[in-house]
């Protein structure tokens, strides 16, 4: 049975670089790459890569994303369907039931190369609005309206630091209600640990707790290679290691 990997709430804005299932990004070109896990454990701060659990296939397709591959090919309704317009951007997300209807659909709306607008749809009735603000070229905030009013409900905000990674994002849903997301970043502008303050459940907790590590083992010319993931540092039921290696195809 495969464990299950939660992925970091993480935006690429490089242009030059792929988002990956994980999270994180893919530098140069690769055309595919394959990635191996492995459970791990933490001893007097030591790590220790321990059985193999399963490994998986990462194809690139025209529209320049990575797929899995599968042994089976997937059922319409067993995957999210994206359409791209000719500069590569995609335009909707239709996921379907087993009778071929559609349950939802999300609609991206572009302006000058940049996302300026999202629509969520439950089968064909629009149920939110999305708007983006930029600045300096980055996301800097993204609001959602009030269908009935018009007026703002909710803003999520970004922070950035010198080198254009994302460090924070602050969900802000009322006056006294605010999730808060903080990330930290190595010398090659890899992300090695995620923090996180949730309104709920409500907690004492004033600053945000770190939830998942990345410690790198090795790279190559352009991405990662080995690692270890430390997930769920902030979760009651306890914490869980995996050692993790990736093998390109450039």
């Amino acid at each position: 049975m495969k464990y299950i990997l939660t992925a970091f709430l993480f935006y690429s804005l490089y242009s030059h670089s792929q988002l990956t299932t994980f999270g994180d990004k893919i530098n140069g070109n690769p055309l595919e790459y394959k990635e191996t896990f492995y459970e791990a454990k933490k001893i007097k701060n030591k790590f220790e890569k321990g059985k193999y659990l399963y490994d998986d296939i990462f194809t690139k397709n025209t529209n320049g994303e990575f797929v899995k591959q599968t042994t089976f090919p997937l059922e319409k309704w067993e995957t999210p369907q994206n359409t791209f317009n000719e500069k590569k951007q995609k335009t909707l997300i239709e996921i379907f039931s087993e009778d071929g209807t559609v349950n939802e659909k999300t609609k991206f709306i572009y302006t000058e190369n940049k996302l300026v607008e999202e629509e969520y749809y439950l089968a064909d009735t629009l149920s939110s609005k999305y708007k983006y603000e930029y600045k300096n070229g980055n996301k800097a905030k993204k609001i959602e309206y009030s269908l009935l009013k018009n007026v703002p409900i909710s803003t999520v905000d970004y922070s950035y630091d010198s080198n254009n990674n994302l460090i924070k994002e602050s969900y802000k849903y009322s006056s006294d209600q605010e999730d808060i997301n903080i990330y930290e970043y190595n010398e090659k502008n890899f992300l090695t640990k995620y923090y996180r303050k949730l309104s709920f459940p409500p907690s004492s907790d004033i600053e945000p707790k770190i939830a998942k590590k990345i410690t790198y083992v090795k790279y190559d010319n352009y991405n990662w290679t080995e690692v270890f993931f430390e997930d769920c540092l902030d979760c009651d039921s306890g914490s869980k290691i995996y050692f993790i290696e990736r093998d390109y195809k450039y």
